[in-house]
């Protein structure tokens, strides 16, 4: 499943919601977005113009800014969140129907997924590691009885 949202252009304006690719209104859309908002309540945003971060085991987290910005010229961010096993072809039409680039949202999603696998690359060498020095450490223990 992936559920995206951007507020409107206008002052006061609807949010554009869409869920698997389908534009959504009414309380389809506001139950949508609030489930949205209750998944990313305590993540904070920094200044980029994009990023993702991971929710969970199973669902991701991206914001990224939208090209039409609103009517006192700001920036518009759009908000997504899906899980790791919603097609891609649903994502790319998700992303298209909010009026996004589909290369931009890869782009992001393969950069930060390269951080992640680096990060887990990481932790893995430092387990081994810590594992190796306990294993030398009883071993010299052992030797000296």
């Amino acid at each position: 499943m992936i559920v995206a949202t951007i507020q409107g252009k206008k002052e006061g304006g609807k949010h554009t919601t869409v869920i698997n690719g389908k534009l959504v209104t009414g309380d389809e859309q506001q139950n949508a977005i609030d489930v949205l908002y209750s998944k990313i309540s305590g993540i904070k945003f920094d200044d980029r113009s994009y990023g993702i971060k991971k929710l969970n085991s199973n669902e991701f987290f991206c914001y990224m800014e939208h090209p039409e910005k609103d009517i006192a010229g700001r920036t518009r961010k759009v908000l997504i969140v899906f899980d790791k096993n919603t097609e891609e072809e649903i994502i790319k039409k998700t992303i298209e129907t909010m009026e996004l680039n589909y290369d931009t949202f890869l782009n992001i999603y393969n950069s930060s997924n390269v951080k992640i696998n680096y990060n887990v690359i990481l932790l893995c060498i430092g387990l081994c590691i810590g594992a190796l020095a306990i294993t030398i450490t009883l071993k010299n223990k052992l030797s000296r009885r």
